[in-house]
């Protein structure tokens, strides 16, 4: 990687020698630190290069001052045997680094920023035919695959499979428009110039109350967002009570905490052929997913 990384500096011209950190290597991208000056990210899992294309169709479509600006996008392979972006670094701080020793009103107001740049992803006009019922089809997909790989009892696919039909009552008058898609706070920086949000890979059109997914999921459990260190959960319980306070146009509907539980059902379900004993996935599914079917 650290080759691949110096062909890439040679190839832009950049000299090779400057500081190099890498700063996350996850299922999907090894993410480095050049100079302090420019972040280069490198999809190693080709499987996620239609999310790389998305986020650089998200950086040359919309031009907003929240997001970083995308310098050099190569999907050629000709550098590397892998797509890679460069986009300008974001001076700053993520929130997961600062939120513990905020005040509940410096908490607010921050917040506050946040649902504002947020309304302005969602207010871009959307004209489009995005099913709100294709979770449920994305849903079954992860459970053949879970099926195939033995993961569950007849008895708990049968539960699963009522599970996946109780969400169309929950979802077909959803609205629909464009989210950024993976707002949480590792994905928060707040720098001099105000709040900014990287990692538009899922940004795009979908149902609204999505963009809640990743901060419900992560107020209720922030220490499986931090790829490095910890945090007091107890920092955390009180986001979504502000957010909604905030930004009520959304967020008020009866139908938030279902989709929520939805959303969440569906990322335990994708997650859990790779983690099959994580605890937190099964209960999700099989205690706290049972509400939708006793509530339909």
């Amino acid at each position: 990687m650290e080759e691949m990384v110096k062909q890439i500096l040679r190839h832009i011209g950049i000299d090779e020698n400057v500081p190099c950190i890498r700063i996350r290597s996850g299922f999907n991208r090894s993410v480095f630190d050049i100079d302090n000056k420019y972040v280069l990210k490198i999809c190693t899992n080709v499987k996620r290069e239609s999310d790389v294309r998305n986020e650089v169709s998200f950086f040359i479509n919309n031009d907003y001052d929240f997001s970083p600006g995308l310098l050099v996008y190569d999907n050629s392979k000709t550098v590397i045997p892998y797509y890679y972006t460069i986009e300008e670094k974001i001076q700053g701080h993520n929130l997961f680094s600062l939120w513990g020793d905020m005040s509940e009103m410096q908490r607010y107001r921050t917040l506050d920023n946040l649902v504002n740049i947020l309304r302005i992803i969602h207010s871009k006009p959307y004209i489009g035919d995005y099913d709100q019922l294709s979770i449920m089809n994305n849903f079954n997909n992860e459970l053949a695959q879970c099926k195939r790989m033995g993961l569950f009892s007849k008895e708990e696919i049968k539960y699963l499979l009522e599970l996946s039909n109780s969400f169309e009552e929950y979802l077909k008058n959803a609205r629909c428009g464009y989210i950024h898609g993976d707002v949480h706070f590792d994905n928060i920086i707040v720098s001099e110039d105000g709040l900014k949000l990287i990692d538009f890979e899922w940004y795009g059109p979908s149902i609204i109350d999505k963009e809640f997914d990743a901060l419900n999921r992560m107020s209720k459990n922030p220490n499986s967002f931090i790829s490095n260190g910890s945090v007091n959960p107890d920092d955390y319980k009180n986001v979504m009570s502000m957010l909604r306070e905030l930004y009520p146009e959304v967020m008020n509907n009866e139908m938030l905490n279902d989709r929520l539980l939805i959303f969440d059902c569906y990322n335990a379900i994708k997650w859990i052929s790779i983690y099959p004993d994580h605890e937190r996935y099964h209960q999700v599914l099989f205690d706290e997913g049972a509400k939708l079917i006793r509530k339909k």
